[in-house]
């Protein structure tokens, strides 16, 4: 339970980078903030949103290692697949801020365009640490072959290849450990 408890970080981060983001530029207690504690320098949000990256990244890490060491390969390629299944709402939240703000101020699409891809590599960088620990420990249990698990740790840092590959990783180890569970 520890484990998952140190997920929830890498979880929330797309949500909270995108939600400070969208609270600072839209709502008056935003501005304000920005305007006198960041002296209007929106610049100091986006070092704290590294910093919370940061943390969730390490938390991933360290996360993934405790597993790695408690946990079989099918459990851990769970965790990573239910992370990547929860963070589908923020990458198509991230779209639809990019598309809001093409429609409404398009000389700074670009920005926001640049701090959306971002933010979608920063969030599946940590998800993809879990899901290169969980294809190692599956290499380590010879789930996978060399070229499949390579190919597949590859893939974890791809968007949209991200999610086939832990949904296809998690499946595999599932109906193995099945297999295994039912021969004598």
């Amino acid at each position: 339970m520890a484990v998952y408890l140190l997920l929830i970080v890498p979880l929330l981060f797309p949500y909270l980078a995108v939600g400070s983001i969208l609270g600072c530029m839209y709502t008056d207690v935003g501005i304000a903030f920005v305007e006198h504690w960041l002296d209007g320098n929106i610049f100091v949000l986006l070092f704290f949103i590294l910093i919370a990256w940061v943390c969730a990244l390490l938390l991933s890490v360290i996360g993934t290692a405790v597993a790695y060491r408690r946990r079989p390969a099918l459990e851990i390629a769970r965790m990573n697949f239910i992370l990547k299944c929860l963070h589908i709402p923020a990458y198509v939240f991230i779209f639809f801020v990019a598309a809001f703000t093409f429609v409404h101020v398009p000389f700074f699409f670009g920005l926001v365009a640049l701090i959306g891809f971002l933010i979608d590599a920063m969030t599946i960088i940590p998800s993809g640490v879990i899901g290169l620990g969980a294809l190692v420990k599956a290499r380590k249990e010879r789930a996978f072959s060399a070229p499949a698990a390579v190919f597949l740790s590859i893939a974890q840092f791809l968007f949209c290849a991200d999610l086939v590959c832990a949904a296809a990783v998690f499946f595999r180890l599932r109906k193995k450990n099945r297999r295994s569970l039912r021969e004598p």
